[in-house]
């Protein structure tokens, strides 16, 4: 089950991923044989936020991961400031890609 009975992304597609010391919240969804579409949220937001788009990205046969930043979803809040710029999330999001094994991806 992709949403769940609230609307929601369902928690079971959310798995918990430690990249360089801080445990981000990783929604995964699709055969991985197909294309990876990643996928990253604005400011204030979290994965939610794609709750319309992903049924229709995985009916066009994408393979999706939607990834909550630090300090948004269940993804962790450290109190250090120099975490939380895009240059942090930007490696962070490639040390993920390495973590989940994922070499191609848009």
């Amino acid at each position: 089950m992709i949403i769940d009975e609230q609307g929601r992304l369902d928690a079971s597609n959310y798995t918990k991923y430690e990249v360089d010391g801080v445990n981000l919240s990783v929604f995964e969804a699709g055969d991985r044989a197909n294309p990876t579409l990643v996928m990253f949220h604005g400011a204030p937001h979290n994965t939610q936020e794609f709750r319309f788009n992903i049924p229709a990205l995985l009916d066009a046969g994408f393979h999706i991961v939607a990834a909550d930043h630090l300090g948004a979803g269940d993804s962790d809040r450290p109190m250090e400031v120099d975490l939380y710029s895009g240059e942090k999330d930007y490696e962070r999001a490639i040390a993920l890609m390495d973590k989940m094994g994922l070499d191609q991806f848009y």
